[in-house]
């Protein structure tokens, strides 16, 4: 990526995103005052001005305006480095890491050189605390423990772009209490080998539990917005029809950082008795604040949809997509929008109508939480939590009950990237909005557990699963 944007480039890109900030965020002095934000604005500028160069590639740029993205620190205003950031390196660094008590262990290395769930010291001798401790204020998020398993997914990205480390890395880690140091070459990742990884990781899939010989079904949601609606449909009802007859059922979603919220509920129609509950509050609270942007955001998303129905667009003028996505909290949330003024706050509807399923799960069942569990993943166990689906098992969540969501993005005008902003208050039902989901039952996880193997959450649920 070659260098384009000047001082004055970014500098007015600055003033540009504190205006979106101001006129599109629905409430971005929660947690920071106006006055510490705009003087957070003032210090990156500053910092601009002070800098040797006078020329700056965006991904230099994003630095500055994640960072004053982050210091909001809700968790849905962010900024993204370029998607083709990954072209202006040669080979990638291969280590993926998990951050656990300001450590960092390998979950995965995809050059097969370092054991997995080895503890990196140093990276290129910068040890890894220190690694952490710099770049953390570029990690979005309230909660320190979510930021800290956030985190993890940018390091490949601090690597290269924010300490500029090239291929190879000196490596220094932990194995079987010895320090090893290796030099680590970097990998070189097709379009299709990429999509692979992705699909690995967020994919929903179904494993199983053995406790006394009774073998209890896992459903894992690593993503709600993963793949089509109509995949996740079909994947879930059949789940559901294989195992509906079952004593057990566990849910995993300790790595969904969210999705759909919408597929929660869906999830929740197989575990929740229509003649017994037929509807059921979902939020205890849903604003949106409307703006031009965000009006802007609501029409494209409808002429897409009438673009792949293949509506005549003479008929575009009439609302069909109430028809379309009928049943959706969506329908009720885009008409509100559209016919509201702009500066005006609106409530969505906040009831979710239980739908029949001839396969629903009169078992017990657990779910899965964890500090990654963001977003989506928190309104689904906090809906579960609220209406006694079953039984909470794990950590405290990574995003509060009392969330700012809904985030459309645009794009600054001279630097071209793409920022989120979160237009909506969602507040769920639960003890604390300031804090996230608290499990029934709590998993306490140490660094050590991580390096042998020893998943604790399962641990835990076979001492309380009973034949």
């Amino acid at each position: 990526m070659e260098d384009s944007l000047s001082k004055d480039d970014l500098i007015h890109d600055i003033d540009f995103y504190i205006f979106a900030i101001e006129k599109v965020h629905v409430n971005p002095y929660r947690l920071i005052s106006k006055e510490g934000f705009f003087e957070n604005a003032e210090k990156v500028k500053d910092q601009i001005r002070s800098v040797g160069t006078e020329r700056f590639s965006a991904l230099d740029g994003y630095y500055y305006f994640q960072q004053l993205a982050a210091s909001i620190r809700d968790g849905h205003t962010r900024v993204s480095p370029s998607p083709k950031w990954k072209e202006t390196v040669h080979a990638l660094f291969p280590l993926e890491v998990v951050a656990i008590d300001n450590r960092l262990f390998v979950s995965e290395d995809l050059g097969n050189i370092v054991p997995e769930r080895v503890e990196i010291l140093s990276i290129n001798g910068i040890p890894a605390g220190q690694m952490i401790s710099d770049t953390l204020k570029f990690v979005e998020g309230t909660l320190l423990h979510y930021r800290m398993a956030h985190w993890s997914q940018y390091l490949p990205l601090f690597v290269h772009t924010y300490y500029k480390m090239k291929s190879p890395w000196t490596v220094t880690f932990r194995c079987d209490g010895e320090e090893v140091t290796k030099e680590i070459p970097g990998i070189v990742m097709g379009e299709a080998a990429e999509r692979l990884r992705l699909r690995m990781r967020y994919a929903y899939s179904e494993s199983s539990l053995t406790v006394d010989g009774l073998t209890v079904p896992i459903l894992s949601i690593p993503h709600l917005g993963y793949g089509t609606d109509k995949m996740f449909r079909e994947f879930i009802d059949d789940f559901f029809s294989r195992h509906k007859d079952g004593r057990y059922l566990i849910i995993d979603i300790r790595r969904c950082p969210g999705g759909q919220g919408e597929r929660g509920f869906q999830i929740l129609d197989y575990l929740t008795d229509a003649r017994v509950l037929p509807e059921y509050r979902i939020f205890a609270r849903f604003v949106h604040r409307v703006s031009a942007a965000y009006r802007e955001e609501v029409e494209n998303v409808i002429r897409s949809m009438y673009t792949r129905r293949k509506i005549p667009r003479f008929l575009w003028r009439i609302p069909f997509y109430k028809l379309l996505m009928r049943g959706s909290i969506s329908a009720d949330k885009y008409a509100r929008v559209l016919s509201a003024k702009v500066g005006e706050y609106i409530e969505a509807d906040q009831f979710h109508k239980t739908r029949r399923r001839s396969n629903k799960f009169r078992g017990k069942v657990f779910l899965l939480t964890s500090h990654e569990t963001f977003s989506a993943g928190v309104v689904f166990a906090a809906v579960f939590k609220h209406n006694r689906a079953g039984v909470v098992v794990g950590q405290e969540t990574g995003g509060r009950l009392g969330l700012l969501s809904d985030p459309i993005e645009l794009e600054l005008p001279r630097s071209k990237l793409r920022v989120q902003i979160p237009v909506a208050i969602l507040e769920l039902p639960g003890e604390d909005l300031d804090r996230g989901l608290k499990p029934d039952i709590e998993v306490a996880h140490i660094p050590e557990d991580y390096m042998r193997r020893v998943d604790k959450h399962l641990e835990t649920l076979c001492e309380v699963i009973t034949i």
